[in-house]
């Protein structure tokens, strides 16, 4: 009160917002750039800035790893956190440990296993009857008709495509021809310019109908099986393929089966047995199991065919054999660039 000295003798007690330019913030250090160190806390110009941008140009590789590897130590104490937080069921166990699953072949990808398995439950699901849906769907009417109107067929080829192959759940091939001239050129034309598939086999149901492409597909496929005998799906790629035979299947307690238990060696049938009841999965639940849950080698097994009006107008060589025009060269099968 008595102003002893003057006012200019005292320092106020008001400051502004201050930040120590010794200080380096973690944000500093990956930005690569110093942040509020331009004034003192008496409100002077810092003269040393350039020192501490210096410096954090220097050390900045050093923090930043740092920084890394704080966050994978605490990412790995989450996870062991989070594995002591939960238990297993013995069900769930006993798939893993009698070998129904593999952990390093069957469980790259958990989400698209799910799809899978959404999928394929109910396309290899047994009706009232006890007989696979996949069998239910095929008409032996369409598969005749379809077959009838191959006149203009040049090509049938059934491809296997790899699961990392469908960007946004679909896929685009083509087919590349190389000839005399040693070129490779991609057999398309204004009537044909892609064979388009979806990552999971369609349905055939009025949800999920069979289009273009894939009734196709399916057609061809239905008649390589039922007229030529040759099974060309997905699961016959499986690495699971081999049919298992339950303990009440193979006493045939029932006599339902035309077996009984003589007729096994070791769960193994010592003479073949009738291919018919493959449509059960009743029959055969271990490989339906297989069926709808693991990853076989291919993701889609189809079917494309090449017709003339594909290659009219292509610089192909090709023969005249009687009334069929062979080409002559190699045709192969690639993803379509977009």
């Amino acid at each position: 009160q008595n102003n002893h000295g003057g006012s200019g003798a005292y320092i106020s007690d008001n400051f502004d917002e201050y930040y120590d330019p010794l200080e380096f913030r973690d944000l500093e250090y990956k930005n690569n750039s110093i942040i509020k160190k331009n004034m003192t806390g008496i409100g002077v110009e810092n003269k040393f800035n350039s020192f501490y941008s210096d410096y954090i140009a220097q050390a900045r590789g050093m923090r930043q790893h740092v920084l890394f590897n704080k966050e994978i130590i605490s990412a790995f104490n989450e996870f062991k956190a989070f594995i002591s937080g939960f238990s297993i069921p013995d069900s769930a166990i006993h798939i893993f440990s009698a070998g129904n699953i593999d952990i390093k072949n069957d469980i790259k990808n958990p989400q698209r296993m799910i799809d899978q398995i959404i999928s394929n439950k109910e396309l290899y699901s047994a009706d009232a009857q006890g007989i696979s849906q996949k069998w239910n769907k095929i008409a032996i009417e369409d598969v005749e008709s379809f077959a009838s109107s191959s006149s203009n067929w040049l090509y049938v080829y059934v491809v296997g495509i790899d699961s990392n192959e469908f960007v946004n759940g679909e896929v685009k091939i083509v087919p590349t021809y190389i000839g005399s001239s040693g070129n490779e050129i991609e057999l398309i034309s204004n009537s044909k310019k892609s064979w388009a598939f979806n990552i999971n086999k369609p349905l055939g149901t009025e949800a999920d109908p069979l289009e273009g492409d894939e009734l196709e597909s399916e057609l061809v496929l239905n008649y390589l099986h039922l007229v030529r005998g040759i099974d060309l799906s997905e699961t016959t790629f499986s690495y699971k393929a081999d049919r298992l035979y339950e303990k009440h299947i193979i006493n045939s307690e029932s006599g339902i089966f035309p077996w009984d238990a003589d007729s096994f060696e070791e769960g193994i049938p010592k003479e073949p047995i009738d291919p018919i009841f493959n449509m059960s999965p009743w029959v055969y639940p271990t490989n339906y199991f297989y069926d709808v849950c693991i990853s076989n080698e291919f993701k889609r097994v189809v079917a494309c065919v090449i017709k003339e009006e594909h290659v009219n107008g292509l610089e192909v060589d090709s023969i005249s054999v009687g009334s069929i025009q062979e080409i002559i060269g190699s045709i192969r099968w690639k993803i379509k660039e977009e």
